[in-house]
């Protein structure tokens, strides 16, 4: 895990979400850094591995269009984009219980990630004293909506990972991949656990801000995600993206 990418302070100006360096609270909790990285340096590695299975899958897939003589275009190596990247982002995520003891109906909104593998640990749930909820309780949570439309609940057993796709992964394998819709159910207001809080650790891999986000040729319908157009780099899709959400 690196903590600056570069030292061109145009690009960190140009994309401050991937270039600025990591500020840790070094005083303060000494131990966090270590900790945080070997957790990160564990998720990046174990998606470097699926997305060599993914290659795998979209190699066959290619073979298939392209017929014996494998003459389809080629899509880019899924795992070749993430191991060059220095852009993976680790996060600690905390959501809050509600003010008052009114939750909201979702910690999290629906929403697809933008990146290529989303690397998840199982989340804690604390009561307001910080114990620990196993699971939450109810149906709090992550959910995911499946292909055909499904709304499921994502229980993530302790001590392993779970991998969600995202845009980058759709575009770059022609759609053989779909990003992942997904949200975070916090508990129902008034309920006995209106008081939790949920802590995670997230690593949103992704390519390099500069990597060209490209599929191969006549798979733009299936690619598509409604912010991506041909000749954008990952960073120009990611700035994009952002002001998609946020205006």
């Amino acid at each position: 895990m690196l903590d600056s990418v570069t030292e061109d302070t145009q690009l960190q100006a140009e994309f401050p979400a991937y270039a600025r360096p990591n500020i840790w609270p070094t005083q303060a909790l000494p131990e966090l850094e270590p900790a945080f990285k070997e957790c990160g340096r564990i998720i990046v590695a174990a998606g470097l591995h699926l997305a060599c299975r993914c290659d795998t899958l979209l190699a066959a897939r290619q073979r298939e269009a392209g017929g014996e003589a494998g003459t389809g275009t080629v899509c880019p190596s899924l795992h070749d984009t993430l191991q060059t990247s220095p852009c993976h982002k680790a996060r600690l995520l905390h959501y809050y219980a509600a003010p008052g003891g009114a939750a909201s109906d979702s910690w999290c909104a629906w929403h697809t990630d933008h990146g290529s593998l989303t690397g998840l640990c199982a989340a804690q749930y604390l009561d307001a004293g910080g114990a620990a909820v196993a699971g939450g309780g109810g149906g709090v949570g992550l959910h995911i909506r499946t292909l055909h439309g499904q709304v499921v609940r994502v229980g993530i057993p302790p001590e392993c990972l779970a991998f969600q796709l995202g845009e980058a992964a759709q575009v770059l394998s022609g759609g053989l991949f779909t990003a992942t819709p997904h949200c975070v159910v916090g508990p129902e207001p008034g309920s006995g656990g209106s008081q939790l809080t949920r802590e995670t650790f997230a690593v949103f891999m992704q390519p390099r801000w500069d990597e060209p986000l490209e599929c191969a040729e006549g798979c733009e319908g299936e690619a598509s995600v409604g912010q991506w157009r041909r000749g954008m780099t990952f960073g120009e899709f990611a700035e994009a993206t952002f002001a998609r959400y946020y205006g």
